[in-house]
């Protein structure tokens, strides 16, 4: 393929067009991804109470967002998020 002055060999633009399918297919992925995350905010933030998995404290989804950050048992086992 001659783009120009630069001439590509043909394997390199097949690998080239290869690539660029994967990076359209990922970024399709973390599109969806972000949609769904947007949603499970919008949700969050209609919340009345949230529950801490860590400690099973109940808070206010504000107050919650400080508590994560310091809850002894979500730091102790951070798996647990």
């Amino acid at each position: 393929m001659n783009r120009g002055n630069v001439e590509v060999p043909e394997q390199d633009e097949e690998s080239l067009v290869e690539r660029l399918e994967e990076l359209q297919l990922k970024l399709q992925d973390m599109e969806q991804s972000q949609k769904v995350l947007r949603r499970i905010k919008h949700a969050f933030k209609q919340t009345l109470e949230v529950k801490c998995r860590g400690c099973s404290k109940t808070f206010k989804p504000v107050i919650f967002k400080a508590h994560v950050l310091s809850c002894q048992k979500l730091l102790e086992d951070p798996d647990s998020f």
